[in-house]
């Protein structure tokens, strides 16, 4: 039965381990798509001619990349 125990607790520290990981790669990407809007919310300030639809449309364009 110990050798049972000791595999399960593997399995769970592995679990851990990799959810943990996930939430450190989500967490990147986030800080990614963050990067990129204010990347474009910048151009778009720079270049007052786009009228403010566009303003929207190039923001969703910059999040889907």
């Amino acid at each position: 039965m110990s050798n049972k125990n000791h595999d399960h607790k593997d399995i769970l520290g592995h679990s851990d381990q990799l959810n943990q990981q996930a939430l450190q790669d989500l967490s990147r990407k986030d800080k990614s798509l963050t990067a990129q809007a204010i990347d474009e919310s910048r151009r778009i300030t720079r270049d007052p001619s786009e009228p403010s639809y566009s303003t929207i449309q190039s923001l969703r364009e910059a999040l889907d990349q």
